[in-house]
């Protein structure tokens, strides 16, 4: 019974991160148009889609997306990360430690997490423009971490 929450938890984001790839794959090829624009801003409306959250969520700059079947991602490469490591963490944490309690390192925690920090923050600030594997690779990072996180205060939650 313990391990039903955060199993749920976890499809919940693996539901999210599937939509990611399904989105640009189900899509006519070549159908959708570049989406670059601002976080926190309906850029580009249209109907509810993953597309409509990328707008809302992610700058969506075509440079930093993957393209699958001619088609943009609904979000940049370090988002797509961030919810694929959301959905990793989660059930990692959910299938191997479904009790946990007790926090990761704060070693363990710092070094999922400032990667991403230095990563974005030296790319906003103009000292070098990342690349969407490091992009990838530090958002996996950053939500692997956060999963974890997530499970663990829905267990201290319930305890």
């Amino acid at each position: 019974m313990s391990r039903i929450l955060p199993l749920v938890i976890a499809a919940f984001f693996g539901v999210i991160a599937l939509s990611l790839f399904l989105a640009p794959l189900l899509a006519p090829p070549n159908s959708i148009p570049d989406l670059s624009g601002s976080p926190y801003v309906l850029d580009h409306p249209s109907t509810w889609s993953m597309y409509t959250l990328g707008d809302v969520f992610c700058h969506q700059v075509r440079d930093r997306c993957y393209i699958i079947n001619g088609n943009q991602m609904p979000f940049c490469t370090r988002c797509t990360g961030i919810i694929l490591g959301l959905f990793l963490g989660t059930f990692i944490a959910a299938l191997f430690v479904p009790g946990i309690k007790d926090p990761p390192s704060i070693w363990l925690t710092l070094g999922c997490i400032l990667p991403l920090v230095v990563d974005g923050t030296g790319q906003w600030l103009g000292y070098w423009v990342s690349i969407n594997p490091l992009r990838l690779i530090t958002g996996l990072a950053f939500g692997g971490i956060g999963g974890v996180y997530i499970i663990l205060l829905v267990n201290l939650l319930r305890s």
